[in-house]
């Protein structure tokens, strides 16, 4: 369930190159090996869905802050090897301790859990997890054109083709999470 996994590209006592995952649980550790580099790239990028990785920097470049919560900062970021733009919400890990003192819960894991069950097009899209020292960063899908809310009070009126457009997406998203409980 919560595991940390890294990637590498190793070499033999013949000089070959072969590559690696190296997936660590709570309890024990598993290595995975092939000399095809497409393999592990592939097994790497779906085994991310599913684990904690360790080094947000490596593959991202910090772009701007979006915003500000009690225990998060929103940022965007650009992944290195394409250019795709995400959101990146980094969690403080001491605040989120703190808040649940007396409480059996994680939110954070709860928040995790959560998102990775997900997919759904109204629902924001959890990419990868990544865990340092001091936070937890979660690469998020990057929605552009600020909060739902502030637009319904900005705009005021809306036509009743756009309410309905809106509603519908709002309640088609609602019982999809109701249905996943």
């Amino acid at each position: 369930k919560n595991c940390r996994i890294n990637k590498g590209k190793f070499k033999n006592q013949k000089g070959e190159y072969f590559y690696g995952i190296n997936i660590i649980g709570r309890k024990e550790n598993q290595d995975f090996y092939s000399l095809n580099q497409e393999d592990i790239d592939q097994w790497y990028d779906n085994l991310t869905k599913f684990c904690v990785l360790l080094d947000l920097n490596e593959k991202y470049k910090r772009l701007d802050k979006i915003g500000k919560g009690n225990f998060a900062i929103v940022y965007k970021y650009e992944r290195k090897s394409d250019n795709k733009l995400f959101a990146v919400k980094s969690l403080d890990k001491k605040k989120i301790l703190e808040s649940k003192r007396g409480s059996k819960d994680n939110p954070l894991l709860n928040e995790i859990e959560i998102m990775r069950a997900c997919d759904h097009p109204n629902v924001i899209k959890l990419y990868e997890v990544y865990e340092a020292d001091k936070h937890v960063h979660l690469v998020i899908e990057l929605l552009e054109g600020g909060e739902l809310l502030d637009r319904i009070r900005n705009k005021r009126t809306y036509a009743e083709a756009d309410a309905i457009t809106i509603m519908k997406n709002i309640l088609e998203c609602l019982g999809y999470l109701h249905e996943k409980g």
